[in-house]
């Protein structure tokens, strides 16, 4: 068992002191999928043990069960004993192996709730939560949610989300990457995840980011993006840089057409490669630092080819299935 583990396995026994208390809290407080997890295993235990957290709780449950004989059974000496006194500790260390497994196999995995959402390469999607969030999942891209919860979602490739406000209720919308979390209470903004780096363009509103660290225990802080601000983040502390961006340039895609401005051949070819699966090979290697403009369509590559031509002004050549050649 991990540090998390056994802090847990004090909290059921009720025998957690302020170090681990603090430790507990921290952990949680890193994404809120650690304090969904955290929630569950304590539901359950009291579902599971009719009790509450605490000594003093089990003591009042022990009470209660004197009035109900079926809950009594006898040892060896005759004496009688609580259903719960015997088998609260195995119950503890049943409820300590279900947190560990959530640790290794994924939350989502032990308690199977999510709706999955995907794209393929060319592909671009529209999808409308029940919260009337809108999504707009651009091709390569995946995002998964809890069907009974769907203002938490996790993100892998790009989506371009305008968040149904709960001003009544303020619920935050939270999006998340492996990199990042982003919380918000209503706005537009374009999260791009792809090559072990997150970027995130704000449209519209305000949103907060958590910025993860290179392990679990690891947080950057938290960081308020304003509108118009791009922020490029790794968690492996290679990548970071906050700046004023256009808009069309990272929100174009959600309208058909990806359109990169003043922008080097090499990024280029790397963003057609996501939207597309194709791999594009270039002889003279100097021109990759070059600047280019150009609008390549989401759904159609042999546009997209065309133009990557016509800025180039040079043939582009079709070896292989979905690789291609510029001498």
């Amino acid at each position: 068992m991990n540090e998390i583990d056994h802090i847990i396995l004090n909290l059921l026994n009720g025998e957690t002191n302020q170090a681990e208390l603090s430790r507990l809290e921290e952990w949680v407080n890193q994404s809120p999928e650690n304090d969904q997890v955290l929630q569950k295993i304590i539901d359950y235990y009291k579902d599971h043990s009719g009790g509450e957290i605490s000594d003093r709780v089990w003591n009042r449950v022990l009470e209660k069960e004197e009035a109900r004989p079926e809950l009594i059974s006898s040892d060896h000496s005759g004496e009688p004993r609580s259903f719960f006194r015997q088998f609260r500790f195995q119950l503890v260390a049943v409820f300590v192996l279900l947190f560990s497994a959530i640790s290794f196999w994924g939350f989502s995995y032990l308690f199977p709730s999510k709706i999955i959402e995907k794209t393929a390469f060319g592909e671009k999607k529209e999808i409308l939560l029940p919260d009337q969030t809108r999504i707009i999942l651009n091709a390569n891209s995946r995002i998964s949610y809890s069907k009974d919860f769907s203002r938490e979602v996790w993100l892998e490739g790009e989506a371009f989300f305008s968040v149904a406000p709960r001003y009544e209720t303020q619920e935050r919308f939270w999006v998340h990457t492996k990199d990042l979390s982003i919380k918000v209470l209503g706005t537009s903004f374009n999260v791009h995840h792809f090559n072990e780096k997150t970027e995130v363009y704000l449209e519209e509103g305000k949103i907060e980011l958590n910025l993860q660290g290179k392990s679990e225990r690891d947080t950057m802080g938290n960081l308020v993006m304003n509108p118009g601000e791009l922020l490029v983040y790794a968690k492996d502390g290679s990548v970071f840089d906050k700046k004023s961006a256009l808009s069309q340039a990272h929100t174009s895609w959600k309208d058909g057409a990806a359109i990169m401005i003043n922008t080097p051949l090499r990024e280029i070819l790397i963003k057609m490669e996501e939207i597309y699966g194709v791999k594009i090979n270039i002889k003279d290697q100097e021109i990759l630092n070059h600047e280019y403009t150009i609008a390549v369509p989401i759904e159609n590559l042999e546009i997209a080819i065309e133009a990557l031509e016509n800025i180039l002004n040079i043939k582009v050549d079709i070896k292989k299935d979905n690789e291609f050649f510029v001498e």
